[in-house]
């Protein structure tokens, strides 16, 4: 059953096709927009089905280049590519890419969108150094605005994921400088960047860089949103955790009290967590040395 959605757009392309017939250029435009709601719910099978048939007549009759035509040629490998159809969808999509570049050249929009599409090809295909290259190539395009530094989390995963820790760690520093840079250093999406390389850090036991991380986002988000903002509580929280796995629990300590008083005054469902978690911090001062990381 079509959603709501879906179904106003298939009957304003009904009623296009009847009042303009159906090669009219604004027909095609409202079956392609038909298309591409298939895409956004997710119904791969019906948006291939769709969009091959929609495809067949841009060519028909705007040409193979035209700008309609490419998109409708990415939209239905992105459905091929969805379904798992690799076979299919990658000659599909090298061919918008190519095609993107000779129209529009390889700077615009369609072409590093569809660059980053066919990355994704190549990785679900097994080929990792042909999609590197591809979002590699878009991320040197790229600015620092959280729609395109996005792809730099992307880059950092894919790298990690193939066990090229180094090259993942230098893209996840450069997804934290580009935040840093672009929005600001205590911004959400700053902090949440910087919290993930902590995170990083830590696997690789690179304890102290992990630490300073965590100590940053603590700082640079009360100075950002205040001492007592949700973002700031998190951060202490992710950070009296962290001295507590390296052996800190004194250090723990103070912050989870402030923490925990927060939510109190806030009634959060998570009072019991960090309660419990202060409390594991308090009994392992018993038994705790100090600890610094010139200690041998």
């Amino acid at each position: 059953m079509d959603s709501e959605a879906l179904a106003a757009l298939k009957e304003r392309a009904a009623e296009r096709e009847r009042l303009l017939g159906p090669d009219h250029e604004d027909t095609l435009a409202a079956r392609f927009e038909v298309g591409y709601q298939y895409l956004e719910e997710v119904r791969w099978v019906e948006a291939a089905q769709w969009l091959t048939a929609l495809l067949v007549d841009y060519e028909r009759v705007l040409g193979p280049n035209s700008a309609d035509t490419l998109g409708a040629r990415g939209n239905l490998a992105k459905a091929y590519a969805k379904l798992g159809w690799l076979a299919e969808a990658l000659p599909l999509m090298e061919r918008v890419v190519a095609d993107c570049e000779r129209v529009f050249g390889p700077d615009h929009q369609h072409t590093l969108a569809t660059t980053l599409n066919l990355g994704d090809c190549y990785w679900n295909s097994d080929r990792p150094d042909d999609a590197f290259a591809c979002y590699e190539r878009v991320a040197a395009r790229s600015a620092d605005y959280p729609d395109d530094l996005a792809l730099y989390d992307r880059l950092a995963r894919r790298y990690w994921q193939a066990g090229r820790r180094d090259e993942a760690i230098t893209w996840y520093e450069r997804w934290v400088l580009g935040y840093e840079r672009g929005v600001g250093a205590g911004h959400e999406f700053t902090l949440i960047a910087r919290r993930r390389l902590g995170d990083r850090y830590w696997e690789l036991g690179r304890q102290a860089d992990a630490i300073a991380a965590y100590e940053r986002n603590v700082v640079l988000s009360a100075a950002t949103h205040g001492p007592d903002h949700e973002l700031t509580l998190d951060a202490e929280w992710t950070l009296a955790g962290m001295y507590r796995l390296d052996d800190r629990p004194a250090a723990a300590i103070p912050l989870y009290e402030h923490v925990y008083r927060e939510y109190m005054s806030l009634s959060s469902h998570l009072i019991k967590v960090v309660e419990a978690d202060l409390h594991r911090a308090r009994a392992a001062t018993e038994t705790a040395e100090p600890k610094g990381y010139g200690d041998g």
